[in-house]
């Protein structure tokens, strides 16, 4: 089966040998998913997407490549993400590129982990001097 794309609270969606029969993976990790999401840190802040990628096709087919950029300031976080088609691929890279110098740094290159998705911390209005628990009044 080949992943073809994503519903929204579904997960992914591939398609069978079979004309029109749809699945619809439950969980992100099964074999379906022959793709590998690798991230890669310690870039430097003038490394784009498309340099990112190209630093990458060389072990194979590159579906996404996307450096992250702080939302406030524009300016990148040094750090983004590459993804492959092939897991053996990803691994390739992974091996050859973790350490290695790139666009005048040295990177880290893991396999990325899915995020947690927990729900933000809710900041109180009030004045806080950063003491938790009860204190005298002096």
């Amino acid at each position: 089966m080949k992943l073809t794309g994503f519903v929204t609270g579904a997960g992914p969606v591939g398609v069978s040998g079979d004309v029109g029969r749809v699945a619809i993976c439950r969980n992100r990790t099964e074999t379906a998913m022959s793709m590998k999401k690798l991230f890669v840190g310690g870039i430097s802040w003038a490394t784009n997407d498309e340099m990112l990628r190209e630093a990458f096709a060389s072990y194979g087919s590159v579906l996404d490549a996307k450096v992250i950029y702080d939302r406030d300031t524009g300016r990148s976080r040094g750090f983004g993400f590459v993804t492959f088609e092939e897991d053996g691929d990803a691994e390739e890279a992974m091996v050859s590129m973790d350490g290695e110098e790139f666009d005048g740094r040295v990177i880290r290159v893991n396999e990325a982990k899915e995020r947690n998705q927990q729900p933000r911390r809710e900041y109180r209005n009030e004045f806080s001097d950063g003491f938790r628990g009860d204190r005298e009044e002096f």
